[in-house]
């Protein structure tokens, strides 16, 4: 986890599966890192679906791989539970 506070995954074959891994990793072991890892995860995923122009290909790197699919899905829900937890 060092590694990721003070480096990038540049490079890597596969970042998004890294921070994947990672999220699993800590959400598993209840590590209150698990929300900033996930949300940078989320942030290189769209970034890189933004650089899609075609909507239909752009729609199938998000939802049909399936890493790609868990990051969304897990960030959804744990900001999306958190955002309503502040409102009520």
């Amino acid at each position: 986890m060092a590694a990721l506070e003070t480096h990038t995954l540049d490079g890597t074959d596969e970042p998004l599966r890294i921070y994947l891994t990672c999220v699993q990793v800590l959400a598993a072991n209840d590590d209150p890192r698990a929300p900033a890892v996930l949300d940078a995860a989320h942030t290189l995923l769209q970034t890189r679906a933004a650089r899609i122009h075609d909507d239909s290909l752009r729609q199938t790197f998000l939802h049909d791989v399936l890493d790609h699919r868990e990051l969304l899905e897990r960030h959804h829900n744990i900001f999306n539970i958190e955002v309503q937890r502040t409102t009520d």
